[in-house]
């Protein structure tokens, strides 16, 4: 499994859902298998949440991959072509 870094997480108004954007490091197989593994340890999670926090009931988890990174090192490659002597990072 890539590195994984969770980006946000957007929690409904009544707190019984949570969504956690994450993003993964490495190839498209390895983002899928973290996704599976934190599906997998959703009721793990979310027992670890209610633990820590004070709230009658813990939100449900949903996980989704963040691909806003992604998103940003294309943009820089297509503007790296357009402007060859840009520095990239």
């Amino acid at each position: 499994m890539g590195c994984v870094t969770i980006t946000r997480v957007e929690v409904t108004a009544d707190l019984s859902l949570a969504t956690v954007w994450v993003s993964v490091a490495g190839e498209d197989a390895e983002r899928e298998d973290a996704l599976t593994g934190l599906r997998s340890a959703r009721g793990f999670l979310r027992s670890e949440v209610a633990r820590r926090i004070e709230v009658r009931t813990a939100p449900d988890l949903r996980f989704r991959l963040d691909r806003g990174l992604d998103h940003a090192r294309q943009i820089d490659e297509l503007l790296a072509r357009v402007r060859p002597d840009r520095e990239t990072s």
